[in-house]
């Protein structure tokens, strides 16, 4: 959580929550929900196993 926190750009809010689903995918975290600002559906993209500097660079789209 930090780490994301440190390196995301202040246009992307980063927040915590419990459970990000009803679909069993916390047992396969770190976990990641990717959100688009002011879509409040319910159902996000989901990013698993969010281990490594290169995994939040991908999400964040800092990847070279």
């Amino acid at each position: 959580m930090a780490m994301i926190q440190e390196m995301a750009p202040e246009c992307i809010k980063i927040d915590t929550v419990k459970c990000v689903s009803e679909c069993a995918e916390c047992a396969l975290g770190p976990n990641v929900e990717l959100r688009p600002k002011g879509d409040d559906g319910p159902f996000y993209k989901i990013k698993n196993k969010v281990t490594s500097v290169d995994n939040i660079k991908e999400i964040l789209g800092l990847s070279s």
